[in-house]
């Protein structure tokens, strides 16, 4: 029978979650970042302006990385409608597929795009 967590990458190492929250313009933000890097599935950033911040500290962090990282692979929306004033995916830059980098201009732009989430 085939596990349904995805809490293990097909390379056999953990899948980790990256966070990052601040305030900005007296917005709870928090930054979220699975990490895809196995491509089992393509996973955008979530940007959130959450309601609470103890709330998201105390249960709802555990609660969406437990659906995202052992279940689904896939972000709450549900959840994040009841808790966040807005929330938003943003992009990935791509990347140079040759040389495996991005470009100075995709770095602009995501970071153009992720400077409009926040307004």
């Amino acid at each position: 029978m085939q596990s349904h967590s995805k809490h293990i990458k097909t390379d056999g190492s953990p899948r980790c979650v990256a966070e990052v929250s601040f305030q900005f313009n007296r917005q709870n933000i928090v930054i979220l970042e699975v990490d895809t890097s196995d491509n089992k599935k393509p996973l955008s950033t979530r940007v959130l302006s959450l309601k609470d911040m103890n709330e998201w500290n105390q249960t709802d962090r555990a609660k969406v990385l437990e659906l995202v990282v052992t279940q689904c692979l896939r972000w709450p929306k549900g959840i994040f409608n009841n808790i966040s004033f807005k929330n938003s995916t943003l992009n990935h830059p791509r990347i140079n597929t040759i040389e495996q980098e991005i470009s100075h201009q995709e770095l602009i732009g995501w970071a153009s795009r992720m400077f409009n989430i926040l307004l």
